[in-house]
């Protein structure tokens, strides 16, 4: 870019910006170095050149993006995309029409790898093209997809819902979005299903959960009970906290997660479903409060007696949240002995994760009892 400042605007398109054209062709190390340069030299070209001159050199960096999107080479292909949503920022209005039809062409290559690229673009462009683009153009483009024949490109498009729901109307997303998402949740292939899993806490939280309760209920139960992946059901597991917390009360969630939860980890002994059910634990108490406490409190103590470091260290870590929403009563009664374990342990780290929060944890101590752990 230096060479570029220097030189006279009339060679800086007809001149430069042509002869990169040669650059382009080059090893993949010269296309990612000169992909770098392409906002940069947008931004010179919009300061020093005319409209017409702009607009030339708009179009030919276009070109080469385009021919660079379809690179063999994923390192120049991951910089090509990165560089198309990127680019967005700098042109003009008017060219920003250009990103739109490069990815679409993408989203009808016949290389799979590339419509994943497309589905990548649209996902990131979904704010800056608003709502009207999004549920006329950009959705429809997206539902194709999800049927493609190929398994990565529908596991793709369950990757890649999260930004456009954000940005259509309820009505839209509720029509339109999540019946796609519920049928990719049906998927004949285990590993749309998982990304389906994975993403389900997301997706609750730009549903509305009280109008869709009952929907998103049974998609989550259906992977919790998947019965030909035991891949599925663990990530279900795994995500369960997330999803729960989704919900703004216990009464919009269906009761048979609450109890297969409450029922997997009781009859569990294994030490990965027990930590997983440990990390989720504040959750459940965050959604269903202190009065629901006695249905959690058995279990509670089944984790905390478990000599893992990993769950002992989150739940030393989430203990002070719980004594927030539990109140003194529960605190005294169930959270202090197991703080007082805490803080005895050997090992340093899980002290720490006790330590750190010890403040909030004592305002709900009755006041007798703080001078224990002053």
């Amino acid at each position: 870019m230096n060479f570029a400042n220097k030189i006279e605007k009339r060679f800086l398109v007809e001149g430069l910006v042509m002869s990169l054209h040669i650059l382009s062709k080059e090893s993949s190390d010269i296309k990612i170095a000169l992909l770098d340069q392409f906002i940069p030299l947008i931004q010179l070209v919009q300061e020093k050149c005319n409209q017409m001159e702009q607009e030339q050199a708009a179009k030919e960096i276009f070109k080469m993006i385009d021919q660079l999107l379809y690179e063999p080479k994923e390192t120049v292909k991951e910089k090509a995309i990165k560089v198309l949503l990127d680019i967005r920022n700098v042109v003009q209005n008017e060219d920003k029409e250009a990103v739109m039809n490069l990815t679409l062409k993408l989203a009808h290559d016949p290389d799979e790898g590339n419509r994943i690229s497309a589905l990548k673009i649209l996902n990131e462009c979904a704010q800056d093209m608003g709502q009207t683009l999004c549920e006329c153009f950009i959705v429809p483009e997206i539902k194709s997809l999800g049927i493609d024949e190929q398994m990565r490109v529908r596991m793709e498009v369950a990757k890649n819902l999260l930004n456009i729901s954000k940005i259509v109307s309820f009505d839209f997303f509720q029509l339109k979005i999540f019946p796609l998402y519920n049928e990719l949740t049906l998927d004949p292939e285990e590993r749309v299903r998982k990304t389906c899993a994975e993403m389900v806490a997301e997706i609750a939280k730009v549903s509305s959960v009280d109008k869709q309760a009952q929907q998103l209920s049974e998609v989550y139960y259906r992977f919790l009970k998947d019965k030909n992946s035991r891949l599925v059901r663990g990530t279900a597991f795994q995500n369960i906290g997330p999803f729960i917390a989704a919900f703004k009360k216990g009464e919009d969630i269906d009761q048979k997660i609450v109890d297969f939860y409450i029922n997997t980890t009781e009859a569990s002994s294994n030490k990965d479903v027990c930590y997983h059910a440990s990390f989720n634990f504040p959750a459940f108490v965050l959604v269903y409060g202190a009065d629901e406490w006695p249905r959690f409190q058995s279990l509670y103590h089944k984790l905390t007696k478990i000599n893992d470091p990993r769950i002992k260290k989150t739940l030393s870590a989430s203990i002070h949240e719980l004594a927030k929403i539990l109140g003194p009563k529960y605190t005294e009664q169930d959270l202090l002995p197991v703080m007082e374990r805490f803080l005895k342990d050997k090992s340093i780290e899980i002290k720490m994760s006790a330590l750190k929060n010890m403040h909030i944890f004592l305002e709900e101590t009755p006041m007798e009892k703080r001078t224990t752990f002053i």
